[in-house]
């Protein structure tokens, strides 16, 4: 069985698991089983190597922590039943921010808006609670919805700069995703 570390959560990667003798000789074409956590992968027959091997895309799961593969030979006239296990290291995944403001008038109240997305598979992550700045100032926070946008409403007040200014929004990360912050500028107009 091959440890795999650090793998992060919506990544693809490839669990592999070896057939040998206690004497190092390889054993091809035996029907090994693999699982994960106790949920079945499939059965795949030994290479010419010993090896057999899934690809395997990390779920969201319980978050990060540490997965159990196990890989198992139900044996024959030859040899003896065998079975074995590996880890796999799951790390938090990546979250993508996309702040988006328009130019908005001083005096009125407008959307600071965010949508949100896991990567690499772009999927909405409703739930996480999104952070927003305008200027390094807090505006409040808001939980992302089904459709995979948070918003926060801000008050320009009248007496607000014109021009260029820069909002931001945060997550501050948990058990399946890791921290991120993007920024967008945006003018405010008298």
């Amino acid at each position: 069985m091959v440890d795999r570390l650090n793998v992060k959560i919506k990544t693809y990667t490839v669990l592999k698991a070896y057939l040998y003798t206690t004497g190092n000789v390889i054993l091809p074409g035996k029907t090994l089983t693999m699982e994960l956590d106790g949920t079945a992968l499939g059965s795949q027959a030994t290479n010419s190597g010993g090896c057999i091997a899934f690809g395997y895309t990390v779920p969201d799961g319980n978050g990060a922590g540490i997965r159990v593969i196990r890989a198992g030979w139900a044996g024959n006239a030859g040899y003896t039943a065998s079975a074995n296990t590996g880890k796999l290291g799951v790390v938090q995944g990546e979250i993508m921010i996309w702040p988006y403001v328009r130019s908005v008038k001083r005096g009125t109240t407008q959307p600071l808006k965010a949508y949100v997305r896991s990567m690499p598979d772009y999927v909405a992550q409703p739930g996480k609670s999104i952070a927003f700045a305008v200027n390094g100032t807090g505006m409040g926070s808001a939980t992302v919805g089904a459709d995979g946008w948070a918003a926060v409403l801000w008050s320009i007040p009248a007496d607000e700069p014109a021009g260029a200014h820069t909002a931001t929004a945060a997550f501050a990360g948990d058990a399946w995703y890791g921290p991120a912050t993007e920024s967008t500028t945006f003018n405010v107009v008298p």
